[in-house]
């Protein structure tokens, strides 16, 4: 793991009365922690009855783990946690926010299909957690989940929220869903993926030739974005 130097920690700012941080200039996270007062907010992901089963014997891949929000949520329920975030920032909010959970690993990298990216800094409205990376030839490699050296058959859950990045993950992690049948929770956001050159479609399309049951689980296909709940096929 990397560690962060000054420059990069005045970006962060404490969260009053909590041992969490946040981005500095992420006018969108400031609004929520100041109505709920903690940076774990995702309380739909929580509720989910998915998330709710999740116990030790579980390995989640948090794939856009932003500042650590929904690494904590899992990690709560006793799962082991590999979070995976390409942005220096939230990476080193995300090792403060995670510390002290021994079930959480916070990797600073990106995740695709073997291409290389660089982060992409052009965020909506001020929402820090909008970024994602675009294709550069110049940047480093976004690893995918299928070559991470991880238990044959240990994954059971994956979230993937990365704003319009996500078939590009999906693809990249074929192998590993194929043998490990996790549950998966995926973000849809038209807006984004359209600007990668993508649809929803792209997104759902393999999953669905796998066998998978697909339904809306936080919002729904009328709004901006929304969540996706992906269920594997019976044994």
């Amino acid at each position: 793991m990397m560690s962060f130097n000054e420059e990069q920690a005045v970006r962060l700012v404490t969260v009053p009365g909590t041992p969490y941080v946040r981005l500095e200039q992420d006018e969108n996270m400031k609004r929520v922690v100041e109505q709920q007062g903690t940076i774990v907010c995702e309380r739909h992901i929580a509720a989910l009855p998915e998330v709710r089963a999740l116990g030790p014997n579980d390995l989640v891949l948090d794939v856009g783990a932003f500042i650590g929000d929904t690494a904590i949520i899992f990690a709560d329920r006793g799962a082991k946690v590999y979070a995976f975030e390409p942005q220096v920032d939230a990476f080193c909010a995300a090792l403060i926010n995670c510390r002290g959970r021994s079930n959480i690993t916070v990797l600073n990298t990106a995740v695709g299909n073997g291409e290389p990216v660089m982060p992409n800094q052009d965020p909506i409205a001020g929402n820090l957690g909008t970024r994602t990376v675009r294709r550069d030839h110049a940047g480093p490699i976004a690893i995918r989940l299928s070559d991470l050296p991880l238990p044959l058959f240990g994954v059971t859950f994956i979230k993937i929220d990365v704003e319009g990045f996500e078939p590009a993950v999906i693809n990249g992690a074929m192998e590993l869903i194929a043998i490990n049948r996790p549950i998966l929770l995926i973000e849809i956001y038209p807006e984004l993926l359209a600007r990668q050159g993508w649809t929803a479609t792209d997104v759902t399309a393999p999953l669905l030739e796998l066998g998978y049951t697909i339904r809306e689980a936080i919002g729904n296909s009328t709004e901006p974005r929304w969540d996706i709940l992906c269920t594997p096929p019976r044994k």
